[in-house]
């Protein structure tokens, strides 16, 4: 198998339960698993003066973790499995790594730099530079999507959001699940608004209000379209709403066995991913988000 899922891995309970969602996946689209464990450059050489087996027994932790990795995915039969140690900053030797892979999939918290970050530098520079599509697993690795847990996708008509439609149709269509597409707009409040502004009548808010929510739906529209073009016996629903764009997601998303965004956009979900939007959905999503860049 040329294919692989990449998967991250410190000995962090958060980060197996990363190896073994990406098992799992790995399985289901019949691809090997490369397990990758990254030392910092700084701390292999040790402290000035530092006798050379420091370098050593870290390395031999390393190898000691990919080898439990291992055996933590083998728990999912059929699995073909592999390791890697690395040295480097983590965001650039996970992104070096997954190169030509199928996904790179990632812990929420852990333990050392790889992990501890994830929630910060870690997780955003590798969700906004990596060439193929990155998962963050929440909770225990075990939510999947299935007949009664759909994948959900948030749509803002850009160039990433469909390359997002795309992977998530696949995802819904290789696990038998229903696929929800979510547009939100916000709305203006009108009457709140008219008295701040007060050269903008309550009426013509209210007009820019319908038009945005117009827009939405015809957005949502077209996203379901494609994702039926691609799978069409896929059961796919629309759904708008009018909030901010993180919570509309992180609240569909409740029951849902994957979240799917883009990696940029022009607005709305995607637009923002890097910053409050892609902060929120991560940090307060209940089930595992993969986050989908647009092909170059």
């Amino acid at each position: 198998m040329d294919k692989e899922i990449v998967v991250g891995y410190d000995g962090s309970e958060q980060a197996g339960a990363a190896v073994d969602w990406a098992a799992r996946e790995a399985t289901a689209r019949r691809v090997r698993l490369r397990v990758v464990y990254i030392e910092r450059p700084n701390v292999l050489a040790g402290p000035p003066g530092a006798d050379p087996w420091m370098a050593q027994q870290i390395e031999q932790i390393g190898r000691q973790l990919t080898e439990e990795a291992e055996e933590r995915a083998r728990r999912v039969d059929g699995v073909d499995v592999r390791s890697t140690v690395l040295t480097g900053p983590p965001a650039g030797a996970l992104v070096d790594t997954a190169r030509d892979a199928d996904l790179l999939v990632l812990g929420t918290r852990g333990r050392g730099e790889l992990a501890s970050a994830l929630l910060g530098s870690v997780a955003y520079s590798v969700s906004a530079h990596a060439e193929c599509p990155v998962v963050v697993v929440r909770g225990d690795g075990q939510v999947r999507p299935g007949p009664s847990a759909p994948v959900v996708v948030g749509v803002d008509g850009s160039e990433p959001a469909r390359a997002a439609v795309d992977a998530a149709a696949d995802a819904a269509h290789r696990y038998g699940a229903p696929l929800t597409v979510v547009g939100a707009w916000q709305g203006t409040s009108a009457g709140a608004w008219a008295g701040e502004y007060w050269m903008i009548t309550a009426e013509a808010l209210e007009d820019m209000d319908k038009a945005a929510q117009r827009e939405t739906q015809d957005v949502v529209s077209s996203a379901v379209a494609q994702a039926k073009q691609h799978h069409g016996d896929l059961a796919v629903e629309g759904v708008t709403t009018d909030g901010m764009p993180a919570k509309v997601l992180v609240d569909a998303s409740v029951d849902a066995g994957l979240l799917v965004v883009g990696a940029r956009g022009r607005g709305g979900f995607t637009g923002l991913l890097l910053g409050s939007v892609s902060h929120g959905v991560i940090h307060a999503a209940s089930r595992p988000v993969m986050v989908v860049r647009a092909a170059k």
